[in-house]
């Protein structure tokens, strides 16, 4: 072991009690004893309101309530007209892009119109454009073209003058074979046809341009007018296979001419003077 190993602890000192007084002498008056203060490393920190205060001397940022609340509304304002100068332009962002789809073709493709057929009582001569004063009975067709539908019936609601005209009958046309007649009226008191057909039970829809009906007509002897009108009208329909409702697209009317009196000419006389 080493010297400084086997040197006994140093014990603390104690200071040396006063004396006793001497006989006869006043004791001498012992000073207060101070507080021991602590070194200087060792001060405790300053009250708050002083830290507070020491900030402030190094430049701290210190506001008031009522500073602080202004500011706080300020912000809100500002971040308000912030949103809106935005939104428009999140809304075109986020707008989904538009397809254009092609324009799809209309199911209602049928047409219907009238042709003059041959006149009877007139040795077969075509309606064109004149009809014959000893003219009896015309004939008109109902035209059918189906373009791109297929069709199962037609219903037929046809309008005419009953005081030039009259409907002796009207019947189905070979562009359905087979047809079923499914409504027949005829008034020649209101001018009115309703006739409807439409193909059989075991048939398919017929396609392409034919005749679905003839009419066969006469003329009045009282009608005065030069001509008058064979029409379709608005309960007119045609019923597609697959589809709902009409397929009918257009429709065409009919200006008939009516017959007119035949001029009778005179004879015109001539003088031939007497040669000499």
């Amino acid at each position: 072991m080493t010297d400084a190993a086997q040197q006994p602890p140093i014990q603390p000192t104690t200071p040396p009690a006063p004396s006793a007084p001497m006989t006869g002498q006043t004791p001498a008056p012992v000073a207060a004893q101070q507080p021991i203060q602590p070194p200087p490393s060792q001060t405790p920190p300053p009250p708050p309101q002083q830290e507070m205060m020491a900030e402030h001397k190094k430049g701290g940022w210190h506001f008031s309530k009522a500073t602080l609340i202004l500011i706080v509304i300020l912000g809100g304002i500002a971040s308000f007209f912030l949103y809106l100068a935005l939104k428009p332009a999140a809304k075109m962002q986020k707008a989904p892009a538009v397809t254009v789809l092609p324009t799809p073709t209309p199911y209602a493709q049928s047409v219907l119109s009238f042709e003059p057929a041959t006149q009877e009582g007139t040795e077969g001569a075509v309606l064109s454009p004149q009809p014959q004063k000893n003219a009896k009975t015309l004939t008109y067709n109902v035209m059918l073209t189906t373009n791109a539908n297929t069709v199962n019936a037609v219903q037929l609601e046809l309008g005419f003058d009953p005081e030039t005209i009259m409907v002796d009958d009207i019947a189905p046309g070979p562009f359905i074979p087979n047809s079923v007649q499914l409504t027949k009226d005829v008034n020649n008191t209101t001018g009115r046809i309703s006739y409807a057909i439409g193909v059989g039970p075991s048939d398919k829809g017929i396609n392409g341009t034919g005749i679905v009906a003839t009419i066969s007509l006469e003329f009045l002897p009282s009608a005065t007018a030069s001509s008058t009108t064979l029409s379709f009208l608005p309960k007119t329909l045609i019923a597609g296979a697959g589809v709902n409702p009409s397929v009918l697209k257009s429709s065409t009317d009919i200006t008939i001419p009516l017959p007119q009196p035949t001029s009778v000419i005179s004879p015109t006389s001539t003088s031939v003077a007497p040669t000499q």
